[in-house]
């Protein structure tokens, strides 16, 4: 759920195709006998988000100026401020009691609290802590029937597992048992679909863990 492109980025993750994943997640919740629908539009919870402006008139006050310092998406202290939320789920059961969110790239941007008109050479994916954050978010709404909200998340697959020691094939991955040299000699193509596919496997124990989850709590 962790990767980056651009810059010294030189393992850099495979990405799952939105329809591809959502195919996988309907396919599996079909076979725990739950029927999906597309789209369910969300309101009545509230948002997490610096306020930037704020932030510009502290500046302006400080320095005399109209720059912010560059700030990134996990920097702290920062003012905040809660502004009203609304999101149009990828999927849900017919009653709307159950929502089914996908966290591609697309959706990670636009819940990404980073400063406006920043831009880099590089970026940056980071699910788990998109998805954290978007749970308390939701966990704000007060108002309407109670649903229970399922989030996944695209694993980002790749080859490596990289520590402050250096580089490892990633445990579980289809690159486990292989050299350096063995990995070396696999062309692009190849190791893209396999990647693909360590993806695929990682995003259906996802779903598998929810959906073993809601049954026992008697949410399906």
């Amino acid at each position: 759920g962790r990767g980056a492109f651009g810059c010294v980025a030189v393992d850099p993750p495979t990405f799952l195709s939105e329809n591809e994943a959502l195919n996988l997640i309907e396919q599996e919740f079909a076979k725990a006998g739950v029927k999906l629908r597309d789209c369910y539009e969300l309101t009545g919870f509230s948002q997490t988000r610096t306020d930037w402006k704020s932030m510009l008139t502290a500046a302006k006050s400080k320095a005399k100026s109209n720059v912010i310092p560059i700030t990134f998406d996990d920097d702290s202290p920062r003012p905040q401020k809660r502004v009203p939320g609304k999101w149009v789920f990828d999927l849900a059961t017919e009653d709307g009691s159950l929502l089914v969110e996908y966290l591609s790239s697309t959706d990670h941007e636009k819940l990404k609290d980073e400063q406006p008109g920043f831009s880099c050479t590089a970026w940056g994916c980071d699910f788990p802590r998109c998805a954290t954050r978007f749970s308390e978010d939701l966990a704000t709404r007060t108002n309407g029937a109670p649903v229970t909200v399922a989030l996944f998340f695209d694993p980002l697959a790749s080859v490596y597992k990289w520590t402050k020691d250096g580089k490892t094939p990633r445990p579980g991955s289809r690159f486990e048992k292989m050299s350096e040299k063995e990995i070396a000699a696999i062309d692009w193509q190849r190791r893209r679909e396999m990647l693909r596919q360590d993806a695929l496997d990682k995003l259906r124990e996802q779903v598998r863990f929810f959906l073993e989850w809601a049954k026992k709590e008697g949410k399906i």
